[in-house]
Parts: structure tokens; C-alpha cells; sequence
């Protein structure tokens, strides 16, 4: 279990605090932080991913691609790092157009599949 949100969304909370919840324990939890990039957070620490930098015309709909990229590679068996990676070409790719639509995963899918396997 992943659990995605934005900075905005924690405010004053710390992320990790999720990680030691009783319960159901996510595996990471990810937190898009915009022109800042992404935090993963797990038991072994933060790492820092960051965004990748375009002309932005309409940030509506970012986090909502990049979860959507991210899942879409975790559940393809990809690994943390690569999901991240998809996640923020979707995002990129997202902040780009003029509207909430993000453009369909055939226009941005050659450059997930371009990303080597370890990447970090």
C-alpha cells in the first residue's frame, strides 16, 4: 500500500508519521511537493526525487497524474524509483497543457519505457 499526497495536504504533519501508524502500515508514503519534486518516505528513510522542469501553462490535475503514473508502473511490478520517474513525466507532461486533462500515457509512455531499470 502507497500512500500519495501533497505537501499541501500534510501541512505542519510529518509524513512519516503514517509509517508507524498501528494497522495497516503503507510501504512508502509519497508526498509531491510541485516545482519541488517528490519525497518518498519508507523504513528506510526519505528520498528526494526531483521535478522536472518545463514551461508551465496550468498546474490542475498534476498530482493526480503523477499518482496516476506511479500506479500505473507499481502495479506493472516496476520498482519505487521507476514508478516515481513515471510519475513525474506524467505530472510534467500534465502542468504543460491548458486544462485538467493530462495528455494520454501513449504521448509520454516512450519516455517511462526510456528510463534504465535502476533508475534512481
Amino acid at each position: 500500500m502507497y500512500l500519495i499526497g501533497s505537501q499541501d495536504q500534510y501541512g505542519d504533519q510529518d509524513p512519516r508519521s503514517a509509517l508507524s501508524a498501528d494497522g495497516a502500515m503503507p510501504l512508502a508514503v509519497v508526498v509531491t511537493r510541485g516545482p519541488d519534486g517528490v519525497v518518498v518516505n519508507d523504513r528506510d528513510g526519505s528520498t528526494a526525487y526531483p521535478a522536472k522542469q518545463v514551461d508551465v501553462v496550468d498546474t490542475t490535475g498534476a498530482g493526480d497524474a503523477f499518482a496516476a503514473g506511479f500506479l500505473h508502473q507499481i502495479s506493472s511490478g516496476d520498482s519505487l524509483s521507476r514508478a516515481v520517474a513515471a510519475g513525474v513525466i506524467w505530472a510534467a507532461a500534465t502542468v504543460q497543457e491548458p486544462a485538467s486533462t493530462p495528455p494520454r500515457w501513449s504521448q509520454i509512455a516512450h519516455s517511462v519505457q526510456a528510463l534504465p531499470l535502476d533508475h534512481p
